[in-house]
């Protein structure tokens, strides 16, 4: 039960990045990005229809080019979490 088949393209980025994925329920989801020091730079929240695959994008266009940390969250308390680069 919850959040599944989570992808992130494309990584690196330069413009947007994307966030895909499932839930076996309606939920909400939270995609929060982090730089890397831990802060977060970029939050979404969205509602996750049941068996659908779901799109988040972020304009990453204002972002320094580096490394930071995404994680997606269910309200179930799932998550997914990795690593983008953002290039420019």
């Amino acid at each position: 039960v919850g959040m599944q088949n989570c992808a992130v393209y494309p990584n690196p980025a330069a413009d947007a990045l994307n966030f895909v994925f499932s839930s076996t329920e309606t939920e909400a989801c939270t995609v929060t990005l982090l730089n890397t020091l831990g802060q977060t730079v970029k939050v979404m929240t969205t509602t996750v229809p049941s068996n659908t695959l779901h799109k988040v994008s972020f304009d990453v266009s204002d972002l320094a080019t580096g490394a930071y940390m995404y994680k997606v969250s269910n309200t179930s308390g799932k998550s997914n979490t990795g690593k983008v680069l953002i290039t420019h």
